[in-house]
């Protein structure tokens, strides 16, 4: 199980190892899903450290006042390094940007589920290219980026449902 980033991560590993299941949360697959990672990679190594991340903290902190999701977000920005979220932030660009992470996730062997929050996590042409290469996906409404913060319950029983079957 894997979120953002982690997802991405989760269908690496079960691409190379053998796993009972993977179900990847809003993990990126195209470019249109990179919001932080993105605007973060807009700056070098030097103005990021500079001033980059205390001014994408900052805004993320701004947005937490309205957005609860974000509140957990500018904590985990706040125990991060500049340089490894700088580095981190250029490999997921880098690999959205291939435009196969969809089908490779679709590829798996092993039984996948895709959890997207609707309308405002992964973006419409990354929820199409899940739809165009058959992959196990599911949209969770109204939620963004953190489904299973906008929608605990129905995150809950989408994910008890999938694992139901694998067990």
């Amino acid at each position: 199980v894997g979120h953002s980033m982690g997802g991405v991560i989760a269908t690496i590993i079960a691409e190379q190892r053998p796993v009972r299941a993977v179900v990847n949360i809003d993990g990126n697959l195209t470019l249109g899903d990179c919001t932080f990672s993105a605007q973060a990679t807009a700056y070098s190594l030097a103005d990021f450290r500079d001033h980059g991340f205390a001014t994408m903290r900052s805004a993320v902190f701004a947005r937490g006042s309205t957005e609860p999701a974000l509140r957990g977000y500018h904590a985990a920005m706040l125990a991060t390094h500049a340089d490894t979220f700088h580095a981190n932030a250029i490999d997921l660009v880098r690999l959205s940007t291939r435009d196969d992470l969809a089908p490779r996730f679709a590829a798996l062997t092993c039984p996948a589920l895709f959890v997207a929050g609707v309308p405002s996590g992964i973006c419409a042409e990354s929820r199409a290219r899940l739809a165009a290469v058959g992959a196990r996906w599911i949209g969770i409404e109204p939620a963004g980026h953190w489904p299973f913060v906008d929608q605990p319950e129905a995150f809950a029983a989408a994910v008890a449902d999938f694992v139901s079957t694998v067990l």
